[in-house]
Order: structure tokens, then C-alpha cells, then sequence
């Protein structure tokens, strides 16, 4: 299900590719209407925090594990987590004015 986030400051319609995806590393969405930017927030909160967890964890494993080949074999699952993470984004972000 796609949904459209609104700009908190015109009102316009911000679909959320992949490449406004990562443009917003920072948790930032510029509209394209009003150029300004907007932070995006996921609600409720525990899903966008829950989403920072699990994108941690094969990186936490794999800086522990300090092998090369556990490393390389974790990259991969980054893959299915960034597909569910913008699909979050979609579902339940909403863009607050940056303050």
C-alpha cells in the first residue's frame, strides 16, 4: 500500500521513493513543492526504534565477530531490511516541520 506524506508547511503531497529513501539518511524529506525540509517521525515511536535495532544488529554481529567472511555473508541481509524499513516509512511516517 502506497501512501503519499504530507508537507507540513504546503500542504503537498510527497511520495516516498527509493531515492528520496536515502536522501533522508538524516530522517529529512525536502518537498518538492516548497523545497523546505521536514522531518519525518514514524508512529507510534517503537516501530521507527525497533527499525534502528534490527538495522544494528548484523552490524553490531558482525563488527564483533572480526571475520572478514561473517562480514561479507551479513551485507546481504541489509537487503530485506531497508525493503521493510521504507515500507514503514510509507505506512506510518508522518513529516513534522524541522524546528
Amino acid at each position: 500500500m502506497k501512501r503519499s506524506l504530507a508537507c507540513p508547511y504546503c500542504r503537498g503531497e510527497i511520495e516516498v521513493t527509493w531515492k528520496r529513501y536515502w536522501y533522508s539518511a538524516g530522517l529529512h524529506y525536502s518537498c518538492p513543492a516548497c523545497r523546505k525540509l521536514s522531518r519525518i517521525v514514524t508512529r507510534p515511536g517503537w516501530i521507527q526504534y525497533t527499525s534502528w535495532l534490527v538495522q544494528l544488529l548484523p552490524l553490531a554481529g558482525a563488527y564483533l565477530s572480526k571475520n572478514i567472511y561473517v562480514t561479507v555473508a551479513v551485507l546481504p541481509l541489509y537487503l530485506p531490511i531497508f525493503i521493510l524499513d521504507k515500507k514503514l516509512d510509507e505506512r506510518y511516517g508522518v513529516l513534522k516541520a524541522k524546528n
